[in-house]
Parts: C-alpha cells; structure tokens; sequence
C-alpha cells in the first residue's frame, strides 16, 4: 500500500531546529562598535558515506557578505552554551 503526505506534514513531524551559536571574534580596540564572528563550514562524509553539509554555516557561506543579520547576544557560559 502507498500513503500520499504532504510536504507540509512531514516538515511538520520534524524537530525544531536548535539554535547555533557562534563567539564574536572581532575586538572592540580594532574596530568599536562592530561585531563579527568566525565560522568554520561544516563539511565531510558520515559513516555510511553520505554527504554532511552543516546547516547554518553552508547558509552563511552561500550569503557570501551580501546580508548582515540581526543579533542575539547571550552571556558567555562556562563550558560553552550548554553550560557544561
């Protein structure tokens, strides 16, 4: 048998994306007021030889410096976001 699902549904059933974050590499001695971040693109091949491309970076890349996007500042955790 065959079942028809939209693509609605099934975007539907996926989890929420979490949210990336990123530490601002720019300093404030070097250009005050302006904020920039570095990010790595993420690349490479799974175990079972499938192409992995990382989300947001690869979005970031393709902006190529065409946008600035709005910010989010978060206190700096200990051990990271997740505070560990």
């Amino acid at each position: 048998p065959s079942v028809e699902v939209s693509a609605g549904a099934v975007l539907g059933m996926l989890p929420p994306m979490k949210p990336r974050y990123y530490s601002i590499s720019s300093s404030p001695k070097h250009s005050p007021g302006v904020a920039t971040v570095s990010v790595s693109v993420v690349q490479g091949t799974s175990p079972t030889g499938r192409r992995h491309l990382g989300l947001c970076s690869n979005y970031l890349k393709a902006q190529a410096c065409q946008k600035s996007f709005p910010p989010s500042v978060m206190p700096s955790l200990p051990g990271g976001p997740s505070g560990k």
